[in-house]
């Protein structure tokens, strides 16, 4: 196995452990409510955060501690068309399946009783979902590092200028994602002598679209 692949794969695994875990400290509490695997998550989170912080105790602070801060901030500085050939391949795969799902996807939004009545096999298509996205944004993230708020602003905005128009959000919100990820990079490169780090742009422009997003939320209640 080369070394892009094997960063992929072992990106994957840790994804994969991560939802195991979010999902298994979700279930011990039976309420159903979705706040309850939001904050599974962040325990997960946590315990990852203490993880890399030994991992970053134990770096080698002239080769390796810089590395993991950069890759942390997130950059596109080491992405070329050599290096996303297998992580293309896996993403195109992964977007082709959600698409092929889409319209069970779409009813997995109404009750979940409703659902199964419309022939969805709800646990196995989450599970199948869950499989499919954690694979592909992993892969994305082995190559790129942590770059914030993307996968917050692009399918809320989209769902904004759409409406209940799911297909019409799906593909606006690759189409969004794909622009905002490519004018941060642009900003990155060239308002500095160095380049900066992408989430710098995209959390500049994701906090503030955060807050806007729970005030309207708290207005419709």
């Amino acid at each position: 196995m080369s070394g892009a692949a094997a960063v992929t794969a072992s990106a994957f695994a840790g994804a994969l452990l991560a939802v195991v875990l979010a999902l298994a400290l979700s279930t011990l509490n039976r309420s159903g409510k979705s706040s309850t695997i939001v904050l599974a998550g962040i325990a997960v989170h946590s315990l990852a955060q203490t993880v890399l912080m030994c991992l970053k105790l134990t770096a080698d602070p002239e080769r390796e501690l810089a590395s993991i801060e950069y890759w942390m901030m997130g950059s596109l500085n080491g992405v070329s068309v050599h290096s996303i050939g297998g992580n293309l391949i896996l993403c195109v795969l992964c977007m082709g399946v959600l698409f092929l799902l889409h319209r069970q996807i779409i009813l997995l939004s109404a009750e979940e009783g409703e659902a199964r009545m419309l022939g969805v096999r709800v646990a196995q298509l989450r599970l199948l979902v869950l499989m499919v996205a954690t694979l592909s944004v992993s892969s994305v993230v082995s190559l790129t590092g942590l770059i914030s708020f993307v996968g917050l602003l692009a399918p809320h905005g989209a769902r904004l200028l759409t409406g209940q128009n799911r297909m019409g959000t799906m593909l606006l919100g690759g189409l969004l994602g794909g622009i905002l990820l490519c004018r941060a990079d642009i900003l990155a490169r060239s308002v500095a002598s160095i380049e900066l780090p992408v989430s710098i742009f995209t959390s500049v422009l994701g906090a503030p679209f955060l807050i806007f997003l729970i005030v309207q939320g708290r207005q419709r209640e």
